[in-house]
């Protein structure tokens, strides 16, 4: 997805979510560099606005109000 990027594309479309589990790194160096933090979570960190979607599907809506309340602001 990087070359996008780095071209110069005038827009792109990312999916993911950046309050799930992020980028597991072992390397201190790669860590001091700042790759503990997603792509996704830096650009919305930079302003990009995210588009969360309305609906979901994954599992029953009893099962997901509690992340719903947790992590979403009771959106999901």
């Amino acid at each position: 997805c990087m070359i996008p990027l780095v071209l110069g594309c005038k827009q792109v479309v990312l999916v993911g979510d950046h309050q799930q589990l992020g980028p597991v790194i072992m390397n201190k160096k790669a860590a001091r560099a700042g790759l503990t933090q997603s792509l996704f979570e830096r650009l919305v960190v930079l302003g990009n606005r995210p588009i969360r979607l309305q609906v979901q599907y994954r599992m029953h809506p009893c099962l997901s109000e509690f992340p719903s309340n947790m992590f979403y602001e009771g959106t999901l």
